[in-house]
Formats: structure tokens, sequence, C-alpha cells
């Protein structure tokens, strides 16, 4: 039961995530999600946040009230906490590498309040312009956005920041029930190649951080060697220390408990479809044989199988042909991070 759980929660499309401006008291919220319902959306309060909702029958955000007026905008809880674990406070200085669409940028700016300031970069001024667009609408004036690449170390940031947010570009294993076609891209290489950016970028902003202030470092994937090899890489080679770390399963964890399992299955799971990239359950071998045996009764174990990969002498862009277990191809093109 609880690798069915593990297994749907991976998959399933989830529901869009709502978070309501925090300068709006519980009684506004309250008023506006009801107002929101009325329109034939159904609402669910997030239980790690009471500012997310999970929103059912949604066809257009943008028509919602409210969303034109900068009362909410679309962000997961897990990118919220993210945010919260930071601790900003009133007043502080934000910096923000990797921003697009904004979403951090957005909760940052309304921590910091007036009083402080947000500096939010993103590579291109197709993603700045995203950003933008999205303060614009969330009425935020204390932020300060700007092209800029993070792989590229600035020294007149140097001990600027409060607060420096590291939401660092990933390999997305943590949300492919929004990201469909992750599940056909993930090779043993690329993983690599984005560990690879994620330490070029770590290395080139962490000296923004003042001192005793905050690196908060973050991605949307369940792969060790972008999460907790990466943390422990960071505390080795530059002068932080590990304060907290967590990975979050949203609504896994309590769901598996309230059936009886022990948390620490979904994690087995996940490590050894993601992280190790097993082809059967039969290779996870710290799972019991009779365990092992019910999930082949259940499901359906697909892998892909990489027909042909072609690699650009040029830029070093690979073109891959995977083919199904149903007989379908499918072609997925990776491209470096410019």
């Amino acid at each position: 039961e609880g690798t069915e759980t593990l297994l749907k929660g991976l998959l399933s499309i989830h529901p869009v995530s709502l978070r309501f401006s925090t300068e709006l008291t519980e009684a506004e919220r309250e008023s506006l999600a009801e107002k929101i319902e009325k329109t034939g959306v159904r609402l669910q309060q997030s239980r790690e946040l009471p500012y997310v909702y999970l929103a059912q029958n949604l066809e257009n955000v943008s028509e919602l009230p409210g969303f034109a007026e900068g009362k909410f905008t679309v962000q997961d809880a897990s990118s919220a906490l993210a945010v919260e674990a930071a601790g900003i406070c009133p007043g502080n200085t934000v910096m923000d590498l990797c921003a697009a669409p904004g979403g951090k940028t957005i909760l940052a700016a309304e921590f910091a309040g007036e009083a402080g300031h947000v500096v939010s970069r993103d590579i291109s001024e197709y993603k700045t312009d995203l950003i933008r667009e999205n303060l614009e609408r969330m009425n935020r004036r204390n932020v300060e956005v700007q092209v800029y690449d993070a792989t590229v170390h600035d020294p007149e940031k140097e001990k600027y920041a409060d607060v420096v947010l590291m939401d660092v570009p990933c390999s997305g294993l943590g949300v492919m029930g929004k990201k469909r076609d992750i599940k056909y891209h993930a090779t043993p290489e690329s993983l690599q190649s984005i560990t690879e950016l994620q330490r070029q970028i770590v290395a080139a902003g962490w000296q923004y951080v003042k001192p005793h202030g905050v690196l908060l470092y973050s991605t949307c994937t369940i792969h060790r060697g972008e999460n907790q090899e990466m943390a422990a890489w960071i505390t080795e080679n530059f002068p932080f220390v590990l304060e907290e770390e967590r990975q979050l399963l949203p609504g896994l964890k309590t769901e598996l408990e309230s059936m009886g399992e022990k948390a620490f299955r979904a994690k087995q799971m996940y490590e050894w479809m993601h992280v190790k990239l097993v082809r059967s359950f039969d290779e996870m071998t710290n799972l019991s044989a009779k365990f092992r045996e019910q999930c082949k009764e259940k499901y359906e174990y697909t892998c892909v199988n990489p027909v042909r990969i072609q690699e650009s002498k040029i830029d070093g862009t690979k073109k891959f042909l995977f083919e199904l277990s149903d007989g379908n191809v499918v072609e997925s093109v990776w491209m470096q991070y410019k």
C-alpha cells in the first residue's frame, strides 16, 4: 500500500497551488477563498502553510477574483517553505540568484518589507521579464531585477546580503507530476552535468552572504547528489555550517504514516528509482523479497531504452532517442544552461 501511494504520488497530476499574499489578514484570505470557490474552483488549504491553497477544477488562474489585484500568485508550498526556512526579517537585504519566474523573490520581498531590499537575478531578458511581470501584478516595489549569469562571480556584491537564495537549476526528479517528460530524460550523465553547474553557481555566489548571514540552497529534485551530497560539499569547501536540511515530499510522509507504513520506505523507493536508476523491483535489494513480489504483482515497472545518442562536437548538445515499452519512440534534446 505504501508503494502504491508513492508511485501514484510520483506520476499523478497535481493541483495548482495558489500562494496568497502574506500581507492579507486571515479574514481577508478566507473571504478571498470563498469568492474563488464560488467560481467552481475547489480549494484545500495546505497542511504546511496557511497561506497556500491547492486548487482543483481550475481552468484559467488569471480570471480568478484577486489575481489581477495581486492578492495571490501561483507557487507551491515547497517553494514557499524554502523561503520561510531562510528566516528573512523586515529590513533584510536578499539576493535571489536564479529567480525566474519570481515566486521566491516575491515572497522574500514580502518578508523583507518596505525597509528591506531584494536583488532578483536570472540569466536572460526573457526570464527577467517574467519576474518583472509578476512583481508588477503583486505590487512589489522593493525589488531590483537584473540580468546576470549566476555562474559568474560579481565582486561588487561580496558581503552584500543577509540572505542569498540559490534555487539552482536541477534534474527536477521531485516534480515529475508537473513536468511529465522528466522521466524520459534522466540519465547518469545528465545528472552529473547538472551537479557540476550547481557547484559553479555556489562557488560564484557564496561570497555574497554577509558574515553570520544565510545561504539557502534549494532544488526540486530528490537526487542525493544534488541535495545531501551538495550540502556536504558546500560545508567542506566554504565557511558555512549546516543549520538545517530538509527533503520535502509533500503529503507523502503523512499519508504513509496514516496507513501504518514507515516514512523511510518512500525515501528508499525514490533512491532506487531516481538516484541509482534501477530497472526493476528485483534490484531494490534493501526491500524484502516479499515486498518486492507484492510490487511486481501490482505495478508495471517501465524503463525507457536509449536507442541512439548523438552529441554535438560544437557545443556538447545531446540528442537522445528513447524507445518505450509499448514500442513508441521519444526524442529528447539536452542543451547546456546559458
